[in-house]
């Protein structure tokens, strides 16, 4: 993938972020207040919480399609080598060094090839398991959003650019299919790969459920969305965000679409804030999940 669009990624996720940002402001008179009450920080722990169980279902969905060439690979391994890993995708500078899976993973006898080919299928299995989740939703979201965006242009031509994105990475990407199916055809076990859609599709039921509980107890406000409402538009929004050449975890793209789907159920501002509030949270989860996965050595 070439350096330009990269960058060019870079720059839009952090425009995206900065639009979101701005559509708080500007409508921040239909905010509700959030609610100071025992079950709003009980629902922002939760969401933390369910941030570091699901960095640890996605680090055993990774551990299957290991295990299918490496069965020696063990649940603590997993979860030490993709923790470490997981955090350093969220690159916003060079000087923050994280360590590697690739590297780590050699500790435990994995090559670089072999990590690769497994991350491939680790990315394959996500983004199938992410179309599905938001496949049913979009048939009862999309016109809605459509009609939204129609009516918001600034927010359409940015959701336009992200879709472009999106579909150019998913064309390089097809380009490169023939080369990828070789590597991976070995580990094109059925039974396993049945195991990795549903702890994948687990990921994004979890997620629903974090948004969920919290615009049930953090604004002092009714939300007619359920956490089955808001899995469709989790998964399409980590799809885009995921798939956008040079975004570091999709961060502002993610939001952007979020915020997109929602705002007409739930306005524009609460729908922005919403999504930012789970960016929080997720990162929140995710550094106590490096901090514990710095305590795990590999190799035990």
């Amino acid at each position: 993938m070439t350096l330009w669009l990269r960058r060019l990624g870079f720059c839009l996720s952090v425009v995206a972020m900065l639009f979101v940002f701005w559509n708080i402001f500007k409508d921040r008179s239909n905010i509700p207040f959030i609610n100071i009450a025992l079950p709003a920080l009980v629902a922002l722990s939760a969401g933390i919480i369910v941030s570091i169980l699901s960095t640890l279902i996605l680090s055993q969905a990774w551990r299957q399609i290991v295990n299918i060439e490496k069965p020696f690979v063990t649940i603590a391994q997993s979860f030490a080598i993709y923790a470490k890993d997981h955090i350093g995708k969220l690159e916003i500078t060079k000087n923050v060094q994280f360590i590697k899976r690739k590297k780590i993973a050699t500790v435990v006898g994995m090559t670089n090839e072999f990590v690769a080919t497994t991350m491939t299928i680790e990315v394959l299995a996500l983004a199938i398991a992410a179309v599905a989740a938001s496949l049913p939703g979009l048939l009862i979201y999309s016109p809605r959003m459509f009609d939204f965006l129609s009516e918001n242009l600034g927010i359409g031509i940015f959701v336009f650019f992200c879709l472009l994105m999106f579909i150019f990475a998913v064309y390089l990407l097809s380009t490169k299919f023939k080369h990828f199916f070789v590597r991976i055809k070995p580990f094109l076990n059925s039974s396993v790969l049945f195991k990795v859609f549903i702890l994948n599709f687990t990921f994004f039921i979890l997620s629903a459920y974090t948004a969920s509980i919290l615009t049930d107890n953090l604004w002092i406000k009714s939300i007619s969305i359920n956490w089955s409402g808001f899995v469709p538009g989790i998964a399409l929004a980590w799809l885009i965000g995921f798939m956008t050449p040079g975004s570091p975890r999709g961060l502002g793209i993610r939001e952007l679409v979020l915020m997109s789907i929602y705002a007409p159920e739930m306005g524009v501002g609460l729908a922005a804030a919403t999504a930012i509030l789970l960016r929080i949270l997720n990162l929140a989860g995710e550094y106590l999940v490096f901090s514990l996965s710095e305590r795990l050595n590999p190799t035990n």
